[in-house]
């Protein structure tokens, strides 16, 4: 277990470490609550912690989100890659630290981290939502379906199961766009 500072600005009152939501999950939060001025509020928090603490993984998962959200992709991932590099083969950070690469974009990095997710955890829906909606984003339209029925299959109550529906609409629209412009001509041949 790693020993933490505990003049870190991630500290409660108590003297223990904030428990994080998870990195998007939080950064939405405050972006929800607070807007932009509370979210480069918790990045400049992140950069003290990790001053004390350079090898925390969730400080530094949180502060990649918080980056990535607030336009500074480079330092986002930069601090995805120390998250990861810290602890990579903890599944909550590879998880976190894939939803971070899939909001810059980076697809299949999210995608490689996912699989490796759900491979330790093969029950966790947030997990196989997460990989579904990377293979959405990368055009893999079919696994992407698979995967979030699958975390349906698993829990479809709350406001998360409220996300997978969503996710799996935007999913089945596409593979119904996707199979309308493949459709064979009179001649045998694919429209477009």
């Amino acid at each position: 277990m790693m020993k933490h500072d505990e003049r870190s600005p991630l500290f409660n009152r108590r003297g223990g470490l904030t428990r994080f939501f998870g990195g998007m999950a939080a950064v939405g939060l405050v972006l929800a609550l607070g807007g932009c001025e509370k979210l480069r509020q918790v990045v400049e928090n992140v950069v003290e912690h990790i001053e004390m603490n350079p090898d925390d993984p969730r400080a530094l998962y949180l502060g990649a989100a918080a980056c990535i959200e607030l336009g500074d992709r480079d330092k986002g991932l930069s601090w995805a890659r120390r998250a990861l590099a810290s602890d990579p083969e903890e599944p909550n950070v590879l998880y976190n630290v894939a939803c971070a690469f899939a909001t810059a974009d980076e697809n299949e990095e999210a995608i490689g981290l996912l699989e490796k997710a759900v491979a330790t955890e093969p029950e966790n829906p947030n997990f196989l939502d997460s990989l579904g909606w990377a293979y959405f984003k990368a055009g893999r339209l079919r696994e992407a379906q698979e995967r979030i029925q699958r975390s349906l299959e698993i829990d479809d109550s709350g406001p998360s199961g409220a996300t997978r529906r969503s996710h799996l609409e935007e999913v089945e629209a596409a593979l119904r766009s996707d199979s309308g412009s493949q459709l064979p001509s009179e001649d045998g041949g694919a429209t477009n």
